[in-house]
Formats: C-alpha cells, structure tokens, sequence
C-alpha cells in the first residue's frame, strides 16, 4: 500500500496518493512516509499550513529521516517560521551533509535574508552532489538574472532546460530575461505556453504576474491588468489562513489604536531616553514602491553614509510597545533606563549588519513601512532625523499591486486593490497624526521630484544631514551593482535615473477606478 502510496504521488495521482496514505495509517498512525506524502500533498496543493503538523508527526515518528527533515523546512519556511525552517534542514545537513534537496531549500531561505553569496554556495553544494539538480541550477540562474548577471542567467535557465526540458521556474527565468530585453512578444508567448498546463499555486501566480508585464510593455494595459488580478487572487488563497486576520506592528488594528493614542496624549510625558554619546540613526520612510529604494541607493553613494537594507530593527520594542495589553500606558510609566534598553537592543541588530557608528558618518536605517510607526521612532529616538518620499498615491498602490513581495502580513495587503487602499490610508493618516502631534525633524520629498531632478533634490537632502556634496550619490546604478538590493526595485536602481514610472496609473484607470475615490482624496491632499 506505501508503494502504491509513493507511485500515485510521484505520477500526480494525489487523490489516490492520499487514499492510500490513509489506509497506510489507519494500520500504523506512526508510518513516516504516509505522513511525508500527506504533508507534501497539502503543502504542494497551497495548504501549508495544514502540511505542518502532518510534517511534525513525521519527525516525531522518524528523527533521523532526512526527507522529512527537508519537506518540514521547506513548509516552516512557506509559512514564515524560518529559523524553524532553518533549525530542520541544518538537522538534515548535519545526517547528510550533500543532500541536495535541503541545501536547495537553506539557499532559498538565504536569499530571503540576502546572503546571496550563502545561497549560492549551498546550490552550488547541491550540484556538486547532483550535477543534474535542476532546481539548484534553476535558482543559480535565478540568482543571476537579480543580480544583473544576464548573460549568465540566460546561460544556467538554458543548461536547467537541457536537463529538464519545460522545467516551470527555469521558463519563467528566461522569459524575464526577454522582457528585460524588450522582447515582450517572447516572454507573452512563454508564459502563455506555461499557462497551459497544469502548475502548482505558486508557479502559475509568478507566470500570470509576468504575462501581466509583458502585456503591459505590449501596451495593452487592460490584458495586463487583469492577469495581475489572476495572480494575486492565487497568492492570496495561498496565504489567507496565515496572513488575511494577522496582527503585527503596522496592521491597520494596530495603527487604529496607535493613531488614537498620538491624538490624545501629551508627548511630553513620554518617557525620555538616556543620554548615550552615540548618534542617532536616521530613517527613510515611505509607504512601499514610492522610491524608497532609489533614494537610499544615491545616499549609499556618498562616503559618509552607511545604508543597512530592510530589516526590522525595531522588533524588540514592537510587542511591549505596540501590540501587548496595556502597550501605550508604557510610554508614560517605563523608566528611562527600561527605554534606554529598547534603544541597545534596536542597535544590537543594527550593528549585526554594519560596522559600530563612527563620528560624523550617517547611519540610514530604510525600511518603508516605518513610516506607519513614526510615534514609535520618535518615542526610542527622539532626536532622529526621518527622510519620507513621497509618491502620488494612485501609481504607489498600482506599483505594490503590480508587483510579487516577499510574503508577509504587511504585504499581504497588496493582494487586492481594496485592501491595499484601505491599507494606505491608515499608514497616511497615522504618519499625519504624528507630523501634525510631534516635533520629528523631517525631510519631505516626492520621488517625481527626485526623478526630474535628482541633483538639485539630494543637495538638498545632504544639506538637511548636514553633509557635504559628494557626486557619488548621483552614480546609485553603479553603486547599486555592488550592492545586495532586496526589494522589487532590485533590476529597476541599477537602470539610469527614468521618468517613465510617473503617471502610470492613467493607463489602467479603468481597473483602478473602485478605488480612485480614496486614492484622488489623498492625492489632493498631498498636492497631486
């Protein structure tokens, strides 16, 4: 019956997979392979979730079992529990240290943390196991093609295609290699062609999101827009039951509470930090695709700023700060010694990343959706200066619609054009609430600005930090080349300076239209 179990599994046949599983088990509640095949079966299907605990029960039954080992990293890791996922497949590597599948799965929890260079060793560990790995050959090309390696990306997606002729993900690696190209008749027919078979959840929303931007470059806009659409509504009954009710530092819940807080207190009760010699960072707000990335990259141009990409350093103060009963009544009655430890422990993670501050170097801290938690920098980091870019507010939201974020309960938002709107306006109207409440010294600046003229706008950032002109911060492609970037925007900020992202969304008004109500009243009211 377990044979049969692994055949129909193997062959596609889930239904059948699944029944014979369950046979299996109803003789041995322990057997470890039934419960594997199960869980692989909910995992693959988009339930990855309900994968865990079958997957757990797995282990439990069978500890040394590398390929259970491997298939619960890759489900702690779909569902965001990565130094669990991190925990399984090193368990794996330590019984076999070549097992290709779990180094394939640690690289790809790597390149979410941006240590590329790790990530490339492990698939490149893998192949030296199994040369014909065609995942691991897949993700190097992958790799490449965000790196802005193309001619070795196109290289290694060929040589994974020799192996495994029609291989999905190495197919979608090509056809962003001719959408880059210009070439976006190639990548429509490409992704047309994947579309026609069957694919796992994940795979085929990846296709539909770059069939959207092929057609989009083809001009036809409403096609377009209706296959970012189709994506997004995959990804998100992918991830509903993780993400769709989740509470976290920046959910709208959170900042309904937080901007009702701000309105009614007295910032100067709050608690005062203690005096610590060292400088404060400065932080680059802005709510997500509204250039962000670009800015930091001019800034990381200049010899005396230092950059750290997107992380939350301010984890540590999120839950007894934001999100625990009785959060708010702490930023009144804590010690300044008990505030004092919030800062080290923000600093702690800062320096994790980069070197110990040194006298007169900027230290910027990007991490767009701190803009929704303004009161909270302030409150740890009062004399912090912030930088926000701004972007008229209609391209912002059809950009984050548009794109594919790494997964999470703040980008889950994105999904659809309703809750990505409803998502702004709490963002906005609480990053209002504080410049209106407190006395942040902030930089504002709109990204059309900076794209039309970016000298003129970074001397006047530069002035604002008090540093002098340097014309590095006007090369950021070439300083991005050299950088890990993470965000979206990673093959956009080593392009020149361009104009053509501005205005986008009069293009697809038509698919925006249920939300150009809310979306023109913010516009108004930020002077678009």
């Amino acid at each position: 019956m377990l044979r049969r179990a692994i055949a129909a599994y193997e062959s596609g046949a889930w239904a059948e997979a699944e029944a014979a599983c369950n046979e299996v088990l109803s003789a041995d509640p322990r057997q470890a392979d039934a419960l594997q095949i199960l869980g692989n079966i909910r995992a693959r299907s988009g339930d990855t979730r309900g994968a865990e605990p079958l997957l757990e029960r797995a282990r439990a039954a069978s500890p040394g079992n590398v390929y259970v080992l491997n298939s619960l990293g890759g489900v702690y890791a779909a569902n965001g529990r990565l130094s669990e996922a991190r925990e399984a497949l090193t368990a794996a590597l330590g019984i076999d240290p070549g097992f290709p599948w779990a180094l394939q799965n640690l690289g790809g929890i790597l390149v979410e943390a941006g240590d590329r260079a790790g990530a490339r060793r492990c698939f490149e560990r893998a192949l030296a196991t199994d040369p014909r790995h065609v995942e691991s050959v897949t993700s190097l090309a992958d790799l490449a093609e965000k790196e802005g390696r193309l001619a070795d990306a196109r290289s290694l997606a060929g040589r994974a295609l020799a192996l495994a002729p029609g291989f999905p993900a190495a197919r979608i690696v090509l056809a962003e290699l001719d959408r880059r190209d210009g070439d976006y008749a190639a990548a429509e027919s490409a992704m047309r062609g994947l579309l026609a078979a069957s694919l796992r959840p994940g795979i085929e929303a990846a296709a539909r999101n770059l069939l959207g931007r092929a057609l989009e470059g083809l001009g036809r806009f409403d096609e377009a827009f209706a296959e970012f659409t189709r994506a997004n509504d995959i990804d998100r009954a992918t991830h509903a039951g993780r993400l769709a009710d989740a509470e976290f530092a920046a959910s709208p819940a959170t900042l309904a509470r937080l901007d009702g807080f701000v309105r009614a207190t007295d910032p100067d009760r709050w608690t005062k930090p203690e005096a610590d010699g060292l400088p404060d960072p400065v932080f680059l707000v802005g709510f997500p695709r509204s250039g962000t990335t670009l800015l930091q990259q001019m800034l990381a141009g200049h010899p005396s700023v230092a950059t750290l990409e997107e992380q939350e350093n301010l984890r540590d103060a999120h839950g007894p700060l934001l999100l625990a009963p009785g959060a708010f009544d702490r930023w009144t009655t804590m010690t300044a010694a008990e505030l004092s430890g919030f800062r080290r422990a923000y600093r702690g993670r800062v320096e994790a990343r980069m070197p110990r501050p040194v006298p007169g170097r900027v230290y910027l801290d990007k991490l767009p959706l701190n803009l929704a938690l303004l009161p909270l920098l302030h409150l740890l980091f009062p004399g912090a200066k912030v930088i926000l870019l701004l972007r008229d507010p209609r391209d912002a939201i059809l950009s984050c619609f548009r794109n594919r974020f790494k997964m999470n309960a703040a980008m889950y938002r994105f999904l659809s054009l309703d809750m990505a709107t409803h998502y702004y306006d709490a963002v906005m109207e609480s990053a209002e609430t504080a410049r209106r409440r407190l006395p942040i010294a902030l930089h504002v600046l709109r990204y059309e600005d900076l794209v039309a003229d970016p000298r003129g706008e970074a001397a006047r950032l530069l002035a604002f930090l008090d540093l002098p002109w340097d014309e590095g911060v006007l090369r950021h492609a070439e300083t991005a080349s050299r950088r890990v970037v993470l965000t979206p925007s990673a093959s956009q900020v080593i392009q020149p300076v361009y104009r053509t992202a501005t205005g986008q969304w009069r293009r697809q008004a038509a698919g925006l239209a249920p939300v150009l109500p809310v979306l023109g009243r913010w516009a108004e009211k930020l002077g678009y």
